[in-house]
């Protein structure tokens, strides 16, 4: 399994450098007024981060509405960015002496904010214009400007017409002898529970291996062409980070990661290495909110989103596609994938991601940074969301 790595950050001079941060920037806030929260480590050093009308204040000890208890190496993961505030819960490597989860997730934007200088979403003063479609039959770059520079504004774009019916016929056909074969036991898929009780595969990662034309994507001069919109030299990952994998999605599920709640791809830690990354998404199906499309909220790549969702007065867009369409996003643009609205087959999705040349260094043939939240062999996330 992918060693997520080691950090250095001291506990103590961490907090004290902290302290002088919020002395220089408050008034800060970034929780509910008179909230607090506390981090103790195993051998008993502590502190508590209190909201007030002030700002933050930061005290020793851990007198706090939520005290999460850390081994020091934990800790130091935490603070480097190595691992976030779910990867924590679900992979079970901390305590809650006083309070639980929802006490500590409430605080996530505002400690990206605080430890990170990750910017709080703010909407705009005036609501962005309907995102407009892309196309690659126009070669010129003018075009590719225009798309890398909706790319920036928006997070997201809408390419369509990419692949041919002939290309998505067989897209698809090799997706369901991948799903076929899958097992819970492999590795290398994602599984649900549906509310009738059967078992259902719900991602099916590093199809490279099974698929000639899937496995051609990583060179193909228009998902290249693609790749190169941000202009910052990201590279396709097809034998680590999932590789090329599908997304399966299915009305009525009881159990399992199969519909992703509001989120960044990086939230479950490694935003140094994950980001700036972006993942390119075929549409194997009509993407509608009766199958499951994806959401957005424009504007906020490389910000922390407090509640971890828009809240409902937010400006967010819906994306219809039709089968051969591309989708293109930012890896730390806020987005959602809710479950189809209606019973029967919901769509399905081909994403490949792009990172930088350090994360490749990093990791091994087919690892990847969701591999810490696996139970070993049940393709189940350890806590069902």
């Amino acid at each position: 399994m992918f060693d997520v790595g080691a950090a250095s950050v001291s506990f103590d001079q961490f907090h004290d450098d902290l302290a002088k941060h919020l002395g220089e920037v408050n008034p800060i806030k970034v929780a509910p007024r008179d909230a607090s929260i506390a981090f103790e480590l195993s051998d008993g050093r502590s502190f508590t981060y209190r909201q007030t009308s002030d700002g933050v204040v930061l005290e020793s000890g851990s007198s706090a509405d939520c005290v999460i208890v850390f081994d020091e190496s934990t800790w130091q993961l935490f603070a480097s960015q190595y691992l976030g505030i779910i990867s924590l819960a679900m992979t079970e490597r901390i305590t809650f002496s006083i309070g639980g989860f929802a006490e500590f997730v409430a605080w996530d934007a505002g400690l990206k904010n605080l430890y990170f200088r990750h910017p709080i979403y703010t909407p705009p003063a005036e609501p962005f214009d309907p995102p407009r479609a892309f196309t690659l039959d126009d070669p010129s770059a003018e075009n590719d400007v225009e798309m890398s520079e909706a790319l920036a504004t928006y997070g997201f774009v809408l390419i369509k017409g990419v692949f041919t019916p002939d290309e998505v016929a067989t897209m698809r056909a090799d997706v369901e002898r991948a799903k076929a074969a899958a097992t819970p036991s492999d590795g290398r898929s994602w599984w649900a529970t549906l509310g009738s009780g059967d078992e259902v595969c719900c991602r099916v990662n590093y199809l490279s291996d099974q698929s000639t034309l899937i496995d051609s994507l990583t060179v193909d001069p228009r998902i290249l062409r693609v790749g190169a919109l941000p202009g910052n030299g990201l590279v396709c990952c097809d034998r680590h980070s999932d590789g090329h994998s599908v997304v399966i999605k299915y009305h009525d599920v009881a159990q399992g990661l199969a519909d992703l709640p509001w989120h960044t791809d990086c939230g479950n830690g490694g935003h140094d290495l994950l980001c700036p990354g972006m993942n390119l998404g075929i549409q194997l199906d009509a993407a509608t909110e009766e199958t499951g499309q994806v959401h957005y909220l424009p504007g906020s790549t490389d910000t922390a989103v407090i509640g971890s969702r828009p809240k409902d007065d937010w400006q967010t867009f819906a994306i219809d596609t039709e089968p051969g369409d591309l989708t293109v996003h930012m890896g730390h643009t806020w987005h959602v994938a809710p479950p189809p609205t209606q019973p029967g087959p919901g769509r399905r999705a081909i994403y490949l991601s792009f990172h930088s040349e350090a994360l490749n260094d990093r990791l091994g043939p087919y690892e990847a940074y969701n591999d810490v939240l696996f139970k070993e062999g049940s393709g189940r996330i350890r806590v069902d969301t």
